[in-house]
């Protein structure tokens, strides 16, 4: 299992999770279709002790402040990631104030996300790895 964090700088925690319940959020599970695949708050204390200063700054510098809310979405890589991209782009698109970090240094708004979905949804979350950082 893999995972990735989205940041929403304008919405709380609560109203994203209300977001995501239609979409199959149960408790900290989303089961989209026959997948399943985790959507978990990640708290600030979390932020705090697991980014480092730059990269903390990036976020911030491309959502336009500081997030509000932030989740990791960890999934298998294959239909599940697919489900999970389905999923955050929506989210993204109701909250585009939000950046998603692929964890292994990419940096992505919420355009290239949207993008993303819709030149090929069946490459899942993951995807994203491929494409161009938008570390400012």
């Amino acid at each position: 299992m893999d995972s990735v964090i989205v940041f929403f700088a304008n919405a709380s925690y609560e109203q994203i999770e209300a977001a995501a319940a239609p979409l199959g959020l149960s408790g900290d599970v989303v089961t989209r279709e026959a997948h399943q695949f985790y959507f978990r708050r990640y708290s600030s204390y979390e932020q705090l002790a697991e980014l480092e200063v730059q990269e903390a700054k990036a976020i911030q510098s491309l959502l336009g402040s500081a997030p509000e809310s932030a989740f990791q979405v960890a999934s298998h890589h294959g239909a599940a990631a697919s489900c999970a991209l389905e999923m955050v782009s929506q989210l993204m698109q109701q909250f585009p104030a939000s950046a998603l970090d692929d964890d292994v240094g990419h940096l992505l708004s919420s355009s290239s996300v949207l993008a993303l979905h819709a030149r090929s949804p069946e490459h899942g979350i993951y995807a994203a790895r491929e494409l161009p950082s938008e570390n400012p």
